[in-house]
């Protein structure tokens, strides 16, 4: 027969679960409206369905995304990493619609981080509703539960009280077997999709894992057992990252080549809202409790939970891991003022400090690390009420009175926040008078009143894409089908401001694979920028408060839109109800009107040709030489290498040669080519690492040609030429992937032996 009180120990995980559930039916299912708010919504519905929709589609067909064609120039796909393309989780892709699958893995990782905080919880000897108080809190925790828009980030956030498990096991058990669990968890964060927030669970796992050992060593005085178990907790995280090596080494080419090579971030392009985002208003954010419609707050982990967090600090049973906690969620607290603190510049001039943007972000361990110290905040309120201590009870009530103070000095509405505060210190002094109020009693009205109180702030009220329904990313099916039917060798351009409307962005053309020469992407290539910025400005300087991202507006203002049609720009897309208020170019000639207008460019200049002239030269004098009025792509491409050696005898005169693109795949572009004399095949796409061409099966070299394209030098006559991508970065961290496997496998084989 099953032991009921055996099954209890699943009953967290069943109430983790019923409350994601809850919380995603009542909080943003039900309370979603039509309202749009670009702030909230954009990335979700902008970025991350197409992207998730192109990827799992090619997965779904056998093919691996490495490159996506379909936007600028063409663009790494695999590489851009916030897709999460490999993260196991996110296969649920494969099986039902894009919109769909946002919501449920959304839900599902609601619901994991609360059993990984449980797990964490109860592997530091936290009683079991302590850690569950500690898990409600992490899981609807504002800074988890507004990420729901940026689905990357929610799939990352709740792997971290899995990561601190791992090693407290590893610290706890010693025992090398562990190596495996912390391994799979930190690559498991790492593919998840959000690099920023596994660069900030490194932060603390590197300070918990510090502070872990030395306390060890204090107690135990064996220098050696401290030492092998460093050693297992470096060999667990190399081995994570070389288990995602296939996926990191191709990022990092990326960011070779992007915006963010070498120097980083300045500290304005770090932190572009500090003037908004002060410290009094992320204090306002942590401590009120009053409903404001449209996303979770992102500090915010429930005012009784503050207060347990506070509490902690006189634990004398867990007061050196409160005082971790306190301390880390202090500094991260610090950290996320942004520029307006000197702490914040000092951080900035360490490695990663200028990787990132938004230092918001660091909430998300600020919300941790008080989630952690709540549960041991509740050890001592369970002490005082058992106790019947007057003092504790005093100094709760004192506590409970800075806490109001502080709402009130900050100018939030103290309404609801006071009445929970209120309630939680009439429970406590009734306690004293009322004998038949248990504990077992308390260990039930205090979770919920959390749970109602984080349930009532994170409303939201701007529609999820789960709730839009698939109608609303088809809504331009027709003029997708328009453009499909008429662009052939050519791109299109959809104008997009997401502060205007978000329902057309350009990442269409990566969903529904037609080649856009715009995008909404943060990862992108740095000759592409400054290629822009020149057409737009003149200049080629990106540097600006807000990195270059792909986002920009053609008109008939544009400085030299030559540049533009040097793009093999021909369609220029844009919704109807904008349309009067843009200067389309006058020789545009409108071919579709409908919900949005498709006009056309006469003077687009096809995706491949052949020149035959070269000319030798660097830098910003190529664009002003592709501007020039008098500069044509036929007559001669600009190159930025000496190809004397290669022996080809020019024409005097030009003449257009058509090449025929006869196979066109992501991967994969063949071209028949007939060339009355010597000259350079030229095709309009990105010049990126790891392209290889071949011209009748022989290897050629690319050049890059007019500043960002691509050129293969072709001899009379006939040719088939082959344009294959093979990044080297992505097989070798296959391999080194591949290793890390075979090594783990080894641990685990030794580890059954041994039993």
């Amino acid at each position: 027969m099953i032991s009921f009180k055996k099954n209890l120990k699943f009953l967290p995980y069943i109430i983790f679960f019923v409350l994601s559930i809850l919380y995603w039916k009542i909080d943003v299912m039900d309370s979603a409206t039509d309202q749009s708010n670009f702030m909230f919504q954009l990335n979700a519905y902008s970025y991350f369905y197409q992207m998730s929709h192109y990827a799992f589609s090619c997965l779904a067909n056998g093919e691996i995304p490495l490159w996506n064609p379909y936007q600028l120039g063409g663009m790494p796909f695999l590489a851009t990493y916030m897709v999460g393309t490999f993260y196991p989780f996110n296969f649920l892709y494969l099986f039902i619609p894009t919109h769909l699958a946002m919501g449920y893995t959304t839900v599902l990782h609601i619901f994991l981080g609360g059993v990984f905080m449980f797990l964490y919880g109860r592997s530091i000897k936290l009683p079991i509703i302590a850690a569950f108080i500690a898990s409600i809190t992490f899981m609807f925790s504002g800074w988890v539960l507004q990420t729901i828009w940026w689905t990357p980030e929610i799939n990352t956030v709740a792997w971290l009280p899995l990561v601190l498990f791992s090693i407290e096991m590893i610290l706890q058990k010693k025992k090398y077997s562990w190596i495996i669990v912390l391994s799979v968890v930190s690559a498991m964060q790492i593919l998840a999709g959000l690099m920023q927030t596994t660069v900030h669970t490194l932060y603390i796992s590197s300070l918990y894992s510090i502070f872990r050992l030395v306390w060890i060593y204090k107690e135990e005085q064996r220098l050696r057992s401290v030492v092998l178990l460093c050693c297992y907790l470096c060999v667990g995280f190399m081995v994570a990252f070389a288990l995602t090596a296939f996926q990191i080494f191709p990022t990092v080419e990326l960011s070779s080549q992007s915006m963010r090579p070498t120097k980083g971030l300045s500290l304005q392009q770090v932190d572009p809202l500090s003037c908004f985002l002060t410290p009094k208003v992320i204090l306002k954010e942590i401590l009120n409790s009053s409903l404001s419609p449209g996303q979770a707050r992102w500090g915010y982990i429930g005012i009784i939970p503050i207060i347990l967090s506070i509490l902690s600090l006189i634990n004398r049973q867990h007061r050196h891991l409160s005082c971790f906690f306190f301390g880390s969620g202090m500094l991260f607290l610090f950290l996320s003022f942004g520029t307006n603190t000197p702490l914040f510049k000092l951080y900035h001039s360490l490695p990663t400090g200028d990787c990132f943007r938004f230092p918001t972000r660091f909430l998300y361990l600020f919300a941790f690390s008080f989630s952690v110290l709540s549960g041991f905040g509740w050890i001592k309120f369970v002490d005082i009420i058992e106790n019947k201590s007057v003092r504790g009870a005093t100094g709760l009530s004192i506590l409970s009175l800075f806490v109001i103070i502080s709402i009130w000095l900050l100018g939030n509405k103290m309404f609801p926040s006071c009445m929970y505060i209120l309630f939680f210190l009439g429970i406590v002094w009734l306690s004293f008078f009322q004998t038949s109020l248990h504990v077992n009693c308390l260990s039930g009205i205090i979770p919920i009143i959390i749970i109602i109180d984080l349930f009532h702030v994170s409303t939201h009220v701007y529609m999820h894409p789960q709730k839009a329904s698939a109608n609303y990313f088809r809504q331009y099916q027709e003029v997708i089908d328009t453009i499909k039917k008429h662009s052939g060798p050519y791109r299109s351009y959809i104008w997009f401001d997401p502060t205007i409307d978000f329902s057309l962005p350009p990442k269409i053309g990566t969903s529904d694979r037609f080649m856009v020469v715009n995008d909404h992407e943060p990862f992108n290539l740095k000759r592409f920028a400054e290629y822009v910025k020149f057409m737009l400005s003149g200049n080629i300087d990106v540097d600006s408060q807000d990195p270059f991202a792909a986002i920009y507006s053609i008109s008939s203002e544009t400085k030299n839109l030559k540049l533009f049609d040097l793009l093999s720009a021909k369609y220029f897309i844009i919704k109807q109800n904008i349309r009067d208020s843009v200067n389309i170019p006058a020789d545009y000639r409108p071919i579709y009107q409908g919900n949005a207008w498709i006009f056309e460019n006469p003077h687009a200049i096809p995706r491949a040709f052949i020149a035959n002239k070269v000319k030798v030269m660097e830098g910003l004098a190529i664009l002003e030489e592709l501007c020039k009025e008098d500069f044509n792509p036929f007559e001669y491409v600009i190159i930025e290498e000496d190809i004397s050696e290669k022996g080809l005898t020019m024409a005097q005169k030009w003449s257009l040669s058509k090449p025929t693109i006869i196979e066109d795949l992501p991967e994969k572009i063949v071209l028949e080519v007939n060339s009355e004399s010597d000259g350079m095949l030229v095709l309009l796409d990105t010049f990126y690492p790891g392209w290889k061409a071949f011209v009748d099966g022989q290897e050629e070299k690319i050049y890059r040609a007019n500043y960002l394209f691509r050129a293969v030098p072709i001899k009379a006559g006939n040719h088939t030429v082959e344009f294959v991508y093979k990044p080297a970065s992505f097989y070798k961290g296959l391999y080194v992937t591949i290793f890390a496997s075979v090594f783990l496998g080894f641990i685990a084989l030794v580890a059954i032996l041994k039993k």
